[in-house]
């Protein structure tokens, strides 16, 4: 049996780009969902207002 080394490491970089592009759109819809980076003031806000 021979080694297949390009067989092998095509599926390992397409895994590596769809990882790359799911981090992407995670940060890209974060930063569109609050546009304010500070998150732990949002919470104490929150927690004023219970």
């Amino acid at each position: 049996p021979r080694p297949t080394q390009a067989a092998g490491s095509q599926p390992i970089m397409i895994l590596a780009l769809i990882i790359a592009v799911l981090l992407l759109a995670a940060f890209y819809f974060n930063k569109k969902q609050r546009p304010e980076p500070k998150s732990f003031s949002y919470v104490a806000r929150q927690k004023k207002r219970l």
